[in-house]
């Protein structure tokens, strides 16, 4: 039987008799359970619509990507109970299913905990879920001829998938420790201008969840005063000029880049 290569980490393990091994990643497809999905910093299109793959049901969340291998990523807890699917359909869409759980008093369920489909596809990949519980994710490279991917593509893209996140996100909380205050203006300003190094300091976060505080879907310099107004507004602790200088120039930096 021949072996399948997976890329997953720095490391090569064995997951129930397939060789993962490292492979040279390109751009990430980051999506989670609640349609929050980007790809290279810009937001993804999602939908709750019908999984026309195998089994698939009739309301699912999906996002639109582009064409890739169609197959199912399926991610598993360490006891090996089924966690998560994540499955690409060959209409250039990937649909999250997750188990059932039952919400926290004054929270509704994420939008992927549907259950998951009645069959797979043949071509499947099984992966473990990684980080602590509460907080877990999935960073998967496909190699040709694997679910997810996509050719030609140099480097490979690889996909990161949020499982779970601990605790419920908060406008403006930016370093998520919890609070919103003057130590959340420099993870600001460098997710302004330099989305994938935030994204490197807060792998298993979501931008949009903390930073699109004008709502409007999108995390741009038009979030910066509704940001200083959190801060001056909110009960937070008051920056100090220079400090609120240096977020003015890290908006003006934001725009000479996307005006280039």
């Amino acid at each position: 039987m021949k072996a399948t290569r997976i890329a997953t980490g720095i490391f090569g393990v064995v997951v129930l008799g397939t060789f993962v091994s490292t492979a040279s990643a390109g751009p990430f497809i980051s999506i989670d359970e609640n349609g929050h999905g980007f790809l290279g910093g810009q937001p993804l299109q999602w939908m709750m619509t019908r999984d026309p793959g195998p089994g698939g049901l009739p309301f699912a969340l999906s996002y639109q990507d582009g064409m890739h291998e169609l197959g199912d990523l399926l991610i598993k807890e360490s006891s090996g109970a089924l966690s998560d699917v994540v499955r690409f359909n060959p209409d250039g869409m990937i649909v999250f299913y997750s188990e059932p759980e039952a919400p926290s008093p004054g929270q509704l369920s994420d939008l992927a905990d549907t259950g998951f489909p009645m069959f797979f596809y043949p071509n499947t990949v099984i992966l473990p879920e990684q980080g602590s519980e509460g907080n877990n994710w999935v960073d998967y490279i496909p190699l040709p001829g694997q679910p997810g991917y996509m050719e030609p593509s140099l480097p490979a893209v690889g996909y990161h998938i949020i499982s779970d996140i601990s605790q419920p996100a908060t406008l403006g909380d930016l370093n998520w420790d919890t609070l919103v205050n003057n130590q959340d203006i420099n993870p600001f300003v460098l997710a302004l201008t330099d989305l994938p190094a935030w994204q490197a300091q807060y792998p298993e976060k979501d931008i949009l969840a903390v930073g699109d505080i004008n709502g409007d879907g999108f995390f741009n310099n038009q979030d910066i005063n509704p940001f200083v107004a959190l801060l001056t507004g909110g009960g937070a602790a008051v920056p100090e000029p220079a400090t609120l200088s240096l977020l003015a120039l890290g908006g003006l930096a934001v725009l000479r880049v996307r005006r280039k």
